[in-house]
């Protein structure tokens, strides 16, 4: 971020010296400089958090596999992240598997996985297995349940983006598609009676 923002200084920079009236484009040009980051990181924010959104039922599924196979918590997730889809999400959970290895106690690591990657979703998984961990009960139950209601709770994300997509696909239509067929469906007519034939 701070690359481009000195990039974006040697261009307003110059900007200024090859310029007869300097301080518009430089204001621009400073403008950009200041606005292009932080755009840019929203957009790579929003790409990690789809990343993490789409990978999060295969890991969780691979997580209460292991766990009711009969390995701990740890033990599962070594095989979560030796067998799990490469990506922000796996290495997310590789970094809270070695603060964990590390001495980090469970429910530190967990909570700090939860700050960085502050998605409701795996905020509301990590935040039920803190609770697991301090009441003692069945892990491999609660996985499943967590499981099961991350599968339904992407299929009502996906079906309301589809009942969305015909909105979004009015403007298009509008726009491109429509004049299109409708200079091709009265072209010829509107032709005909102004040249006559």
């Amino acid at each position: 971020m701070l690359c481009s923002a000195a990039f974006f200084g040697l261009l307003a920079l110059l900007a200024l010296a090859m310029l007869r009236r300097p301080l518009l484009p430089a204001l621009a040009v400073a403008v950009l400089g200041l606005g292009f980051p932080l755009v840019w990181l929203r957009d790579q924010t929003v790409r990690r958090h789809r990343a993490i959104r789409r990978a999060l039922p295969y890991h969780l599924d691979l997580l209460t596999l292991s766990v009711e196979a009969g390995l701990d918590f740890g033990q599962a997730l070594g095989t979560v992240v030796e067998r799990g889809q490469p990506g922000p999400l796996n290495e997310e959970i590789a970094l809270t598997l070695n603060e964990m290895r590390l001495g980090k106690p469970r429910e530190e690591a967990l909570r700090a996985l939860g700050e960085r990657v502050q998605l409701a979703e795996l905020t509301n998984f990590l935040s039920n297995l803190i609770q697991v961990d301090k009441l003692g009960t069945s892990l491999g139950r609660v996985l499943r349940i967590q499981s099961t209601q991350l599968r339904v709770a992407r299929m009502h994300r996906a079906e309301k983006e589809a009942n969305q997509a015909p909105v979004r696909l009015l403007l298009p239509l509008v726009l491109c598609f429509f004049p299109t067929l409708f200079m091709i469906l009265f072209g010829p007519i509107v032709y005909r009676f102004m040249y006559g034939g």
